[in-house]
């Protein structure tokens, strides 16, 4: 009869970071490591931006984000960006006269208020 072995655990990624970026309208979601650089972050964005990584810009507030630097070099570590409240990221592009556009962040539309029959009655 084999030995049974215990199921392999999975270790908790503790260098993740969770980064929202956003262009205009867009919003794009996703996690890397704390390590990974600006830009491995532009690499992983070029096939979705259709844009590739020189011709993108990233800020983090007011700051422009330089390829070279690791993410935690630019302040952005696991401790403030968790899965429940990633860290937001702005992209700018690169236009045809060769100068990056400026940020440009359409907000997130409002909800309409809900209906009287979803409120709750109070007494």
């Amino acid at each position: 009869m084999p030995a049974m072995t215990q199921p392999e655990q999975k270790s908790v990624d503790t260098d993740a970071v969770y980064l929202t970026v956003r262009h205009k309208k867009k919003t794009i979601m996703f996690f890397c490591k704390e390590s990974d650089s600006i830009h491995r972050v532009k690499n992983t964005l070029a096939p979705l931006v259709k844009a590739r990584p020189e011709n993108q810009k990233l800020y983090y507030g007011t700051t422009v984000l330089t390829d070279e630097r690791a993410l935690q070099d630019c302040g952005i570590n696991s401790g403030n960006a968790k899965a429940q409240q990633p860290v937001e990221l702005y992209l700018s592009l690169r236009e045809d006269g060769g100068y990056f556009e400026d940020v440009d962040i359409m907000p997130y539309s409002t909800p309409p208020p809900l209906p009287d029959v979803m409120k709750e009655h109070q007494n």
